[in-house]
């Protein structure tokens, strides 16, 4: 299981990764038709969403997805805010889906926003 960041509430961060399809082979930004992000709290029942972020469109698409497929997606400090019952930390997630050659792929990453920083 890969380590889960941990955000201090209010702090800018950004997302990176490389999008791939399904033999692995990143996809370079122009050959993406769509891609959409959502912004969930996965620590309730309820699996909220943040800020409205439900399936918003990102565009252009070359902004967020290079020619070698490496995705850079920021999330503002206003929304890595702790928006349940938690005081201490809240396990947050960003869910992007892509759509290219009539398919569709799908990537998220998961980081705790905490109140302050824990030690690790």
């Amino acid at each position: 299981m890969p380590q889960i960041d941990q955000v201090p509430v209010g702090t800018d961060i950004v997302l990176k990764g490389v999008l791939k399809d399904e033999d692995d082979a990143a996809l370079a930004g122009s050959s993406l038709s769509e891609l959409k992000w959502w912004l969930l709290e996965v620590d309730s029942k309820t699996d909220g969403i943040i800020d409205t972020l439900n399936g918003i469109i990102l565009t252009p698409i070359g902004t967020y997805v290079d020619a070698s497929g490496n995705v850079t997606i920021p999330v503002t400090n206003a929304r890595n805010v702790i928006v349940g019952d938690s005081t201490k930390s809240e396990r947050h997630r960003v869910v992007i889906k892509f759509t290219y050659s009539s398919k569709i792929g799908i990537d998220f990453w998961d980081f705790d926003v905490v109140t302050s920083a824990i030690p690790s």
